[in-house]
């Protein structure tokens, strides 16, 4: 897929300052004197969207659009959503919107603050809609809204490039649109996006009662849906407009089922309760999804969560690899939900440790400056995402005195990882569907009616007994001590990691945001600041140890010379203990559990996940160093897997986070050793 990912803004024409034309396209956005009219006309009423939501049991409804614009058919659907749900007097748990939408051209933040303005009566939805928007990177940004109750897949980039990308995989549910916009500039003016690849497209995407509707009524467009497997007809269009396109999709497949979510009255079993833990029994209640969490430890975030403060920052390579494509809408959707999870805090009287003012990562030697400059040179990240500063510009956006160039990345921070899992426990309680076992899993084992787990007493104070799973998925999320039954072959390995506390001073305490060098420290909290981390592989001690302090105010001193006021820090008594799960390749492992297959049962060019998978096995471990930022969006691809609702990664890092993929590459290289020996048994017999 050529899919550029520093992606270029739209060029808007001004000339009318209530009207944004597209330079590109020579077209509006929207006709200032009817905009939302034509939006309610076209869209909403021709897919019958109130009348639908208010008859409908489904618990999620879906809506795609295939040009976000200024995001105005966006804020006018949630709009109305909301005011149809508040009309049927909605219980907390019933319908949620998720509406997806791509722009190949977004607007600047400026622009769609200016384009968006000449609607006061949407502020109560703009205001958020701005505060959210996200830099100009492909793929999509999750982003949401009302509690999780609104959610905007917002997939930057050509439109026929994501959708064949879109709940792709042998994991995945794609029947999942319920109505179709087909929006975007007028087919002679944009003849690349009304492709037959996008009508091909929709159809596999469209669930049973999938309706579509479109300003236009041009025959080509007509005669493609058509193709595709919908019924079309013409209508009245708006205004002076003589006609447009409405429809709906004739499936022809009897086997196709509208999504539905495991029933809530048989909850998803969990085992952990770490940040891997505590994302996934968020992500699951606020769908209304009972959940039982069985951990050894009472409070949750105790183990390599439990560190004081931790940063929230994307991981960028030089090379657009998967680890940069992955971590960039990771480390964003990180920060927007940790940020309403405060926020969400705070209106309940309490108060989650953070501050996600930005983090600098200091060019501290020739080689990491050499590092630095390469990635600016690449040009694959724009300035929103990441920056550079020189050594005046670092100092003062940290509050001390910083003798080396950075790059400042503006989206990103740092929070209390312990605070942030028991608050994330706390709101799933409060929803009534959560239940939470203390005790430690000490084996997996298939039975007849699924899986069954041998638990050991938290306190080892009794006998181990045995808890069956009865057809109910099970969630392995157990950081390095998920190799359990069928999870003991994944190639994950256990890595010490130090925090030290070292007493901030009158020259330290100043500091206002993470610095990452070697090492990393945070601004002080309670009078210290978290400098760290040592990285030892096969050293599972849980005692903390002088020498690893010593290490990390050395690392911290030496990459910061000459700064004086790192020569004075002193260390504190205080310090953590935790055990990083990695994966040889530095990415999580999240979805089904694989199972032992051979070459002969399996078709590798399907990718990972076509291998099989252990039914109602699933897991989301391997977050390394870096679970803060990765968490949150795994939980989301994995609960959208889980529940048959779009995902919000493509096919393409979905597979990379697969956790077959480490099977599937071993089998790769069967492949290739089998097709070299028979090539050499070939030529043998030619010669």
């Amino acid at each position: 897929m050529a899919q550029k990912f520093n992606l270029s803004h739209a060029q808007l024409d001004w000339s009318d300052p209530t009207t944004p034309v597209a330079t590109e396209f020579d077209d509006v956005y929207f006709s200032r004197a009817s905009g939302l009219e034509e939006s309610a006309y076209v869209f909403m009423a021709q897919n019958r969207l109130p009348e639908r939501w208010q008859n409908s049991d489904n618990p999620l409804f879906v809506v795609a659009e295939t040009g976000f614009g200024t995001g105005l058919n966006f804020l006018l659907t949630w709009s109305e959503f909301e005011r149809s749900r508040d009309a049927a007097n909605d219980k907390p748990h019933s319908q949620r919107l998720h509406f997806v939408s791509f722009e190949k051209y977004p607007l600047q933040p400026e622009d769609l603050a200016k384009a968006l303005s000449v609607w006061p009566q949407l502020q109560h939805y703009i205001a958020p809609l701005l505060t959210q928007y996200p830099p100009a990177v492909a793929g999509c940004h999750r982003l949401t809204f009302d509690h999780g109750r609104v959610t905007l897949d917002l997939w930057l980039g050509d439109v026929n490039d994501w959708l064949p990308q879109i709940n792709a995989s042998a994991n995945s549910h794609p029947h999942i649109v319920n109505a179709w916009y087909l929006d975007g500039f007028a087919p002679s003016k944009n003849p690349e996006m009304w492709q037959p690849t996008l009508f091909l497209q929709m159809a596999r995407l469209s669930a049973p009662d999938a309706t579509v509707a479109t300003f236009t009524a041009a025959g080509m467009i007509r005669r493609s849906l058509i193709a595709a497997g919908f019924e079309m007809w013409k209508v009245k269009g708006f205004g002076r407009k003589r006609e447009m396109l409405a429809g709906k999709y004739q499936s022809h497949d009897d086997s196709i089922t509208t999504s539905t979510a495991p029933n809530s009255s048989q909850p998803v079993t969990i085992i952990g309760n770490g940040i891997a833990a505590a994302t996934l029994v968020y992500s699951l209640t606020k769908r209304g999804i009972n959940c039982k969490v069985i951990s050894q430890d009472e409070t949750p975030g105790s183990q390599a969560s439990g560190n004081r403060q931790g940063a929230i920052y994307p991981l960028l390579h030089v090379e657009l690899d998967a680890i940069s494509q992955f971590f960039t809408p990771a480390s964003l959707f990180a920060v927007q939900q940790t940020q309403q999870l405060a926020e969400q805090a705070k209106a309940q009287g309490a108060e989650l440790n953070l501050q996600l003012n930005g983090v600098l990562q200091l060019a501290f030697n020739e080689r990491s400056q050499q590092r630095q400059q390469k990635l600016l040179a690449s040009a694959l990240y724009p300035p929103a995402l990441m920056h550079s500063v020189d050594a005046n510009q670092a100092s003062e956006l940290a509050g001390v005195t910083l003798p080396h160039d950075a790059l400042f990345y503006p989206n990103a921070g740092w929070v209390s990882p312990a605070e942030l899992c028991q608050t994330l426990f706390r709101w799933a309680e409060q929803t009534g569907l959560l239940e939470t076992v203390h005790a430690r899993v000490e084996d997996i084992s298939a039975s007849e009616q699924g899986w069954q787990l041998t638990l050991l007493p938290a306190d080892n104070t009794a006998k181990p007994s045995s808890y069956a799973l009865n057809h109910t998925p099970l969630i392995v999320c157990a950081g390095h001590q998920s190799q359990l039954g069928p999870l003991a072959s994944l190639p994950l390995t256990p890595i010490r990691g130090q925090v030290s506390h070292v007493h901030a001073t009158t020259t330290s305490q100043p500091l206002k945001r993470v610095l990452c060098y070697e090492g990393y420290m945070t601004p002080a909290v309670a009078g210290e600041h978290c400098i760290g981390s040592s990285f030892k592989r096969g050293n599972l001690d849980t005692e903390l140890s002088p020498i690893e302090a010593a290490e990390n105010l050395d690392k911290l001193q030496r990459c910061l010379a000459p700064a004086p006021w790192t020569q004075t820090l002193s260390m504190s008594q205080q310090g953590k203990v935790g055990f990083r799960c990695a994966s040889p390749d530095h990415l999580p492992l999240v979805g089904p559990v694989p199972v032992q297959t051979t070459l002969a049962e399996v078709t590798l060019s399907d990718g990972p996940q076509s291998l099989p998978g252990a039914p109602m096995l699933w897991t989301l471990t391997g977050l390394g160093s870096r679970g803060l930022t990765s968490a949150w969006l795994c939980a989301e691809q994995l609960v959208a897997q889980l529940v048959s609702e779009p995902e919000p990664l493509p096919l393409s890092q979905s597979d990379s986070l697969s956790a077959k993929r480490f099977i599937w590459r071993q089998l790769k290289r069967q492949a290739k050793q089998s097709d070299s020996a028979r090539h050499a048994v070939d030529h043998g017999k030619n010669r």
